[in-house]
């Protein structure tokens, strides 16, 4: 009588240990109706069948073991190998401390009171260390879809194994000269347990760094996706779309960048550039061929200023070119670059190029402190520079038409 109470009282303890470590489909109060109801079906199942006159292996088999199997499987959240797994290692060690005490108690004939005292504590080492590892076991059944038939079957192995070896041909109490070699067995999937827990927190880690690759994999596509829209952005908002040229926003940053640094940029010159008879190209070609016009002479100062200055369209039909740390003195030599330019680009267009240039320059100062008007100075110093050039073309009949 007293190994059925002990049966009775370690499927409570197997089922608790089930619990702890299987993920739950309900609430925790539901879980917990259902596990004892199972307790209760089974149990009493058990001790039916030993009233019948089985042998309690045969009992434990069918009425512990097949109907736990089910109900249990009613509280599990993922009725797969996962489960079949939990479920057979949770009844392999339930199964090995049923079989130690059972040993024990036939080789020293322990009182009652004593194998009670010594299943619990069986128990209770089998609660300290699945209370130490339900977290990470978890932890490891959600992240872990597959690779569990494996060692669901190697479970289901030891399981049936086990039967075999405790309960075949005779119940081993009646054959303890096999209990060596029996104990044996128990320390040997004890210790294959320890090491499928060590490889199931591998095939963890491992999935964590496939995850945290393909984690920075979408990371980086998505810093390439904002570059890129950062990119898109800047030039929406600082690049003319028909030449590719800076704006005049672009040329604000500029100003802010010499104000900033002066002696970085000083002296500062600049050219201005003013397309002849633009107006007339459009009413008279149409603006396509006026487009055309804007973009040669936009393709012509990017050839020229490329490394040394730089570039911007700031109306319809007028330029700028920025040549920071160029004296008065070199600016003719830029204003030839130009001029050559266009002379290049006139011979292989029908619709030539023509433009009067104006130049100014910003000398450096006394002070670091640039002057809040320097800038509109030297624009409006450009513009009269133009003004005066091309008014110099008119009475030359330097245009084309």
């Amino acid at each position: 009588m007293t190994d059925a109470f002990i049966n009775v009282l370690s499927i409570s303890c197997i089922l608790i240990l089930f619990l702890i470590l299987c993920e739950s489909r309900y609430s925790v109060k539901k879980t917990w109706i259902i596990g004892i109801s199972t307790y209760m079906v089974c149990s009493a199942a058990y001790l039916f069948g030993l009233s019948l006159g089985m042998f309690p292996a045969l009992s434990s088999a069918l009425f512990l073991t097949i109907p736990s199997f089910f109900l249990c499987g009613s509280i599990a959240k993922y009725r797969d190998f996962r489960y079949i797994f939990t479920f057979c290692t949770v009844d392999i060690f339930g199964t090995i401390i049923l079989g130690i005490s059972n040993i024990l108690n036939a080789i020293y004939d322990l009182s009652e009171v004593f194998m009670l005292l010594w299943t619990a504590i069986l128990f209770a080492a089998a609660f300290y260390v699945i209370y130490r590892i339900h977290n990470t076991y978890k932890e490891i059944q959600r992240a872990l879809k597959k690779g569990w038939g494996g060692l669901a079957l190697l479970s289901i192995f030891f399981y049936l194994m086990l039967y075999l070896t405790i309960g075949y041909p005779a119940p081993l109490v009646q054959r303890l000269e096999y209990a060596p070699v029996v104990l044996a067995y128990f320390a040997l999937i004890l210790a294959v347990y320890a090491v499928l827990f060590q490889f199931i927190k591998n095939m963890r880690k491992n999935y964590e760094f496939h995850q945290n690759e393909q984690l920075l994999k979408i990371q980086l596509e998505l810093k390439n996706s904002q570059l890129k829209e950062q990119e898109l952005y800047h030039k929406l908002a600082y690049i003319d779309p028909l030449t590719q040229l800076f704006n005049r926003a672009a040329l604000g940053d500029e100003e802010k960048s010499i104000i900033r640094n002066p002696w970085n940029y000083l002296p500062f010159c600049c050219v201005l550039l003013d397309l002849n008879n633009l107006k007339y190209v459009n009413d008279t070609f149409g603006h396509m061929s006026g487009d055309e016009i804007i973009c040669g002479l936009a393709g012509v100062l990017i050839k020229c200023f490329s490394s040394d200055g730089k570039t911007y369209r700031i109306g319809g039909d007028e330029f700028l070119v920025t040549l920071p740390r160029v004296s008065a003195e070199k600016l003719p030599i830029h204003i030839q670059k130009i001029k050559d330019g266009i002379s290049a680009y006139n011979k292989n267009h029908k619709l030539p190029i023509s433009a009067a240039m104006g130049t100014a320059v910003l000398y450096p100062t006394d002070t670091n402190d640039i002057p809040q008007d320097a800038f509109q100075r030297l624009y409006h110093e450009a513009d009269d520079s133009m003004y005066r050039d091309k008014q110099k073309q008119k009475k030359q009949s330097d245009f084309y038409f």
